[in-house]
């Protein structure tokens, strides 16, 4: 499972262009990782059917794994803006695309969690889907 910690890492790297052992000092790390929070809570109020607990860098992230490598550039776009650093128009494109696939994913109908007129917990869970 991947790690708050893990699209941190990989954010950083894409903001510094630095190798993938270099470790991200604790202060660019907990910016990144309050960005990245704020993303995830922001996701409801567009519309996707996800419901975002804080994370501290070594929880897993709860959503579906195919969105890894989507928060990864949303994060690194977010990230470069932050430090003051210049966008790189791909990963500005990117990173337009991305916010796309991610609210496509997390907008799930809730036909999806009904089966036979009762919601599905197991298939609310795989989109982190509030029942409530």
């Amino acid at each position: 499972m991947t790690t708050a910690n893990d699209i941190v890492r990989s954010a950083w790297r894409r903001i510094t262009v630095s190798a993938s052992d270099e470790p991200v000092p604790a202060a660019e790390a907990a910016d990144l990782l309050e960005i990245l929070n704020d993303y995830l809570f922001s996701l409801k109020s567009r519309g996707a059917s996800y419901v975002h607990a804080r994370l501290d860098l070594a929880d897993d992230l709860l959503t579906p794994e195919d969105l890894d490598g989507s928060l990864k550039a949303i994060l690194a776009f977010e990230g470069m803006e932050h430090f003051g650093k210049p966008i790189p128009p791909g990963l500005a494109l990117a990173a337009t695309g991305a916010r796309n696939f991610v609210l496509g994913v997390l907008m799930v109908p809730n036909d999806l969690i009904v089966e036979d007129g009762v919601r599905d917990p197991l298939l609310a869970s795989r989109y982190n889907v509030d029942l409530g």
